[in-house]
């Protein structure tokens, strides 16, 4: 029930619903003995914080997910969750105007999420480094990752099959080519900026297709 309720109160875009349907979850998640879906709950919590504008409450679940996390054996599923808890948590510390922060967490990740072959995870992995760099001034190394989210967030629009699907991939990708476009024309690149942009705008038509 709290899930068919969250997923309507999402759909709608409902984020404060969202928010105390997320937070009765995470009540109940205390009586869960195994630590992963403890962490689950957190995440799950944080999400629906950030929808509705909640930055600060966003960190520190995402903290206490990332904490539980650490402290269980993870399966491979819990794994990548555990990564996906804390590029998240690295997006809200860009958020929060804490980017060095976020960059150092995100470059100790990289090589784990490079092992992977999670698209979505990818895509959110570096569209989040990216923006963290940027956010610093550094130009030359966010490029690269900017390209590679939206280059894999392109490959993976085909494969998008329902709404679900395409909003997930919209919370994940937006970004990359928002800051991508950003440093292009910071670069003085303007028709390349819109061309990243014009690829962005037309997502939705083509994802349809």
């Amino acid at each position: 029930l709290y899930y068919d309720l969250y997923e309507f109160s999402r759909m709608d875009e409902q984020p404060h619903l969202q928010l105390a349907l997320r937070r009765d979850g995470l009540s109940l998640s205390k009586s869960f003995s195994d630590p992963v879906l403890k962490a689950m709950a957190h995440s799950a919590m944080a999400d629906a914080a950030i929808a509705a504008g909640s930055t600060e409450v966003a960190e520190q679940e995402f903290t206490s997910a990332s904490q539980l996390f650490a402290a269980s054996a993870l399966t491979p599923f819990a794994r990548v969750a555990r990564i996906e808890a804390e590029t998240r948590l690295a997006q809200v510390e860009t958020k929060r105007a804490h980017a060095q922060q976020a960059a150092a967490r995100l470059r100790r990740l990289e090589p784990e999420v490079s092992k992977l072959s999670d698209a979505f995870l990818a895509i959110l992995f570096y569209a989040s480094l990216g923006d963290a760099q940027y956010r610093l001034g550094d130009l030359e190394a966010a490029e690269p990752n900017l390209r590679s989210a939206t280059s894999l967030a392109e490959s993976h629009l085909g494969s998008l099959s329902d709404d679900k699907s395409r909003v997930e991939w919209n919370q994940r990708a937006s970004i990359a080519y928002r800051e991508y476009t950003q440093l292009l024309l910071r670069q003085g690149k303007a028709n390349e900026a819109l061309e990243i942009w014009e690829l962005y705008r037309g997502a939705a038509p083509r994802a349809r297709n």
